[in-house]
């Protein structure tokens, strides 16, 4: 194993089979992919803030055979012809999501719910770097693509604004959980990350961040209590803020 490839270890039987899945992704010839979602932003942070289920991955859309293809053809997976994103292999459930290189005109004419999604996708694709997940429970281990902070940040706000109701009680509270921990621990170098990619992109995540952490973060506070979870509500609305509006410096008040 090259010594330039971050470890991150993955304590407890949950890890298991998500870097099962993601040994998988790495075992099998299929396009372009990284990381993305709750196992992406575990591996960032060096831990789990919150337990995560399935293995959320994008990948090159301008290839084929399309990773869903090539991965059908394993002797362990299940899936539904229905579902054109979503295969379960090596006993875990991977959600891909499909895109391809943009660049800021691209993107440019995109609402920023829209623009978030492309671009943020696009960025997660293109700057992921290669880290290795073990999972000590069993020793299994994987080396994959990782989204960036920063890609991370950009992608779980969309997902943030664009959950739906019946996603279930604590997905949105899940995924304001993971932006919040991701500005307190990582969020200079989200912004360093974000300097660096689509200006659009920038500019949408600083825009939604100052709307919804800054200028919302009551409201984002009472999004945090809708979960059970007491870590989230201990969460003020002043610790929202705080750490936004620094995010927002790092990024130079774009």
């Amino acid at each position: 194993m090259s010594a330039d490839v971050p470890t991150v270890v993955l304590p407890g039987p949950a890890m298991v089979p998500l870097v099962r899945a993601a040994a998988a992704l790495e075992a099998e010839d299929i396009p372009p992919f990284a990381v993305i979602g709750g196992v992406a932003v575990t591996v960032r942070l060096g831990r789990a803030v919150r337990a995560t289920a399935d293995l959320d991955a994008v990948t090159d859309q301008r290839y084929t055979p399309t990773a869903l293809e090539v991965l059908r053809a394993r002797g362990d997976a299940t899936y539904d012809a229905a579902d054109p994103h979503t295969i379960t292999i090596a006993g875990a459930e991977v959600q891909f999501q499909d895109v391809e290189p943009v660049d800021d005109a691209d993107v440019a004419h995109l609402d920023d719910k829209d623009l978030l999604y492309v671009a943020g996708h696009a960025h997660a694709l293109a700057a992921a770097t290669r880290m290795r997940l073990l999972a000590t429970d069993a020793q299994v281990e994987a080396t994959v693509p990782v989204a960036t902070t920063g890609a991370l940040l950009a992608t779980k706000l969309h997902a943030y604004l664009d959950r739906r109701r019946g996603a279930g009680p604590d997905k949105r509270p899940g995924d304001l959980w993971d932006i919040y921990n991701l500005l307190l621990h990582l969020g200079g170098d989200a912004a360093a990350d974000l300097a660096g990619a689509n200006p659009s992109l920038a500019r949408v995540v600083a825009t939604i961040i100052r709307d919804h952490l800054v200028v919302g973060a009551a409201r984002a506070r009472s999004v945090l209590i809708l979960s059970n979870d007491e870590r989230y509500q201990a969460i003020t609305a002043e610790e929202i803020s705080y750490n936004a509006a620094a995010f927002l410096d790092a990024l130079g008040g774009r």
